[in-house]
């Protein structure tokens, strides 16, 4: 597994976990906010990327204007990922390399 896979994995499972959280009044994890009081710059994130994957739109900018536009970011990330590795896995290879006609096409003559 390499450096980006490892990063999008954590960065889906976040996504994921605000999905399912999002909605609610959690307790204020923010070592920021918690030591100073002021909200900081990422407050607010994970409410509105799980507002946002259930499609609420309005109460997921409200939370935090970025969050949409980071959840819509990592869900076609995701989806590019996938479809990538699904290619290259289940890419047909052929058993013997092409002869005749089939070798001329693929050549380009």
């Amino acid at each position: 597994m390499t450096t980006a896979d490892r990063v999008l994995t954590a960065v889906a499972l976040y996504v994921a976990a605000a999905a399912v959280a999002g909605h609610r009044q959690g307790p204020t994890v923010c070592p920021y906010r918690l030591l100073t009081g002021n909200p900081c710059s990422a407050c607010g994130l994970t409410r509105s990327i799980g507002r946002a994957a259930r499609l609420d739109v309005r109460a997921a900018r409200s939370a935090h204007p970025a969050g949409p536009t980071f959840a819509a970011a990592v869900t076609m990330l995701a989806i590019v990922r996938a479809g990538r590795l699904l290619r290259y896995r289940f890419a047909l290879k052929p058993s013997r390399p092409p002869t005749g006609l089939a070798a001329r096409v693929t050549a380009g003559r």
